[in-house]
């Protein structure tokens, strides 16, 4: 298990795609904590997970439930585009 503290930044929000499980502003912010090369984060409703593309497509590396406030945000963030900077904790699990 691997905890990270993650800053939101305005820059991750002004940047931030709606809808893009890559692109979200958490993923945005993820992606300057630590990213083994050839892997990316992606971020859902509920969790983030850590994956690296295989021949066969996406392979889920680590996952990690968001907490509540995070989740709250991106609810937020994909309908109106909007929020406000904010960091959190996450703890990714190895699959």
């Amino acid at each position: 298990m691997k905890t990270l503290t993650v800053e939101v930044t305005q820059h991750d929000i002004d940047m931030g795609h709606q809808c893009s499980s890559g692109y979200c502003p958490i993923a945005n912010a993820l992606d300057r904590v630590a990213v083994p090369a050839g892997c990316f984060f992606t971020v859902g409703t509920r969790s983030a997970s850590l994956k690296r593309l295989d021949r066969d497509g996406p392979l889920t590396l680590e996952d990690a439930m968001l907490p509540k406030h995070a989740r709250e945000f991106v609810t937020e963030f994909d309908r109106y585009k909007s929020g406000t900077p904010f960091t959190f904790e996450i703890t990714f699990e190895r699959l």
